[in-house]
């Protein structure tokens, strides 16, 4: 899909790996959990890929990746600060934007192509998962007619909504 842009994020600190490894770094069948989403991403043939990192991971570690550019994430504030380490070169971007996590290897790419390609009213999509038991993950909270009202990092969370 060449009037695609994915930007994927793998700026987070990786605190519940309990490893000196950079989560994106840590192996997966004797690969990165980084070069799984890389691999993904490029099974969809986008125009460019735009990749969020934080300042302990060097973007020379993706010198040879096709297509990929490296931005850095200053402050880990979250997933939407972390979209605005890359947003200069989304200002006249006409591309549908795929935003991924570096941390979820297991993403098929026809699950990619079915969001990419849901016809909605919406201009925007998210692929969620519904997890009933209290985690670190934030929370995406759904009005009553079913569509998006926020989308909170876990510590902002009040009691009500955890």
């Amino acid at each position: 899909m060449k009037n695609l842009t994915i930007i994927v994020l793998a700026a987070g600190k990786g605190t519940r790996m309990n490893s000196s490894v950079p989560k994106v770094f840590q192996p997966l069948g004797g690969i990165p959990l980084i070069k799984h989403i890389l691999n993904s991403a490029k099974k969809l043939n986008p125009k460019e890929i735009f990749l969020i990192l934080n300042k302990d991971i060097s973007k020379e570690n993706f010198n040879n990746e096709k297509l990929v550019h490296c931005f850095y994430q200053k402050r880990q504030l979250g997933t939407a600060d972390a979209v605005k380490a890359c947003l200069s070169k989304l200002k006249n971007n006409k591309n549908r934007v795929l935003i991924m996590y570096a941390d979820v290897p297991f993403i098929e790419v026809k699950t990619l192509k079915n969001v990419i390609n849901l016809k909605s009213p919406k201009e925007i999509k998210l692929l969620t998962f519904k997890k009933e038991e209290y985690n670190s993950y934030g929370k995406i909270i759904l009005g009553t007619d079913s569509f998006v009202n926020e989308v909170i990092e876990q510590k902002e969370l009040s009691s009500n909504d955890r």
